[in-house]
């Protein structure tokens, strides 16, 4: 019975395609474009950067505080998912615990400074207010989200099994430190189209602001764009959603790294809690601070 409706599901998704042949390509077709033209200039160079740091510190015997060190920094200023594939590495050679390694990746899982600065502030975030404060209404939730987690969970037990493909051993040629990279970026390029294609259906099916929320927040480069260009929100709204967006990163950025941490065995659905704890968090620290300062 169940082969029976998987069957009729699959036959009833392909049909339906066939006949909105147009959403499909349309929302492959942005969804490429976006790849090309904005995700692969800024990904692959840190994604290639921390492939190399990966490769290169693979036989140095890392303290627990140079791997939370290493974390932080290569996540925060990176960006997604650089952060996912450092701390896979350093989970796996038992750097850091299995509980460390899930907490920080919320945190370090993040829109880069340099996306930030160059694109989502001058474009949607400017006239409402400055870059310091924007980038503290994003980061602050998810550092304090970060503290309360470590707090709860300091005396939890460790993991000591490493079982992941994702960062290079030190018997890893370059050529197969390339070929991982290439694998990655080619694995982000796929989940971006599924999600523009999904926000297309979503725009022709789902009117109102209930639509405009649902799609925006499938990818984060289009997503900001819907939420500055929608009709019937307050503009101190829009601002709150684009930080909580930028917090929470889109669900494209978390499916993304949902498969460079499969491998690890750390928990995808642990993450996506925490990204939409901080989205939450930041949404209503942006919202307090409009009303009471603006």
């Amino acid at each position: 019975m169940k082969q029976l409706l998987y069957l009729l599901t699959v036959a009833v998704i392909i049909i339906y395609s066939c006949i909105h042949s147009e959403l499909i390509t349309a929302g492959c077709r942005s969804g490429i474009l976006l790849w090309y033209e904005s995700i692969i200039p800024v990904t692959l160079p840190f994604m290639i950067m921390t492939g190399i740091i990966a490769h290169s510190t693979s036989n140095m015997n890392l303290s627990r505080t140079q791997g939370y060190i290493m974390a932080i920094l290569i996540g925060l200023l990176c960006g997604f998912p650089t952060g996912t594939i450092i701390i896979s590495s350093l989970y796996d050679r038992d750097v850091l615990p299995q509980n460390a390694s899930q907490i920080l990746l919320p945190l370090c899982n993040n829109i880069s400074p340099m996306f930030m600065v160059a694109y989502i502030y001058p474009n949607y975030l400017r006239s409402t207010l400055t870059l310091q404060l924007a980038i503290v209404l994003v980061y602050t939730p998810q550092i304090l989200f970060t503290i309360v987690m470590f707090l709860l969970y300091r005396n939890s037990t460790v993991h000591t099994t490493a079982t992941s493909e994702l960062c290079a051993s030190s018997s890893d040629s370059s050529s197969q430190i390339i070929l991982q990279i290439a694998g990655n970026i080619s694995t982000i390029g796929i989940y971006i189209v599924i999600f523009s294609i999904i926000s297309n259906f979503i725009s022709q099916y789902i009117h109102g602001t209930c639509g405009t929320l649902l799609s925006s927040f499938m990818e984060i480069s289009q997503g900001v764009s819907t939420i500055f260009t929608a009709t019937g929100i307050q503009t101190q709204i829009k601002t709150a959603l684009i930080l909580s967006l930028c917090s929470f990163g889109g669900l494209s950025a978390l499916f993304q790294s949902r498969d460079l941490i499969k491998e690890s065995r750390l928990s995808f659905t642990k993450y996506i809690f925490g990204k939409s704890i901080c989205g939450i968090v930041c949404f209503l620290f942006s919202m307090a601070y409009i009303t009471l300062y603006k």
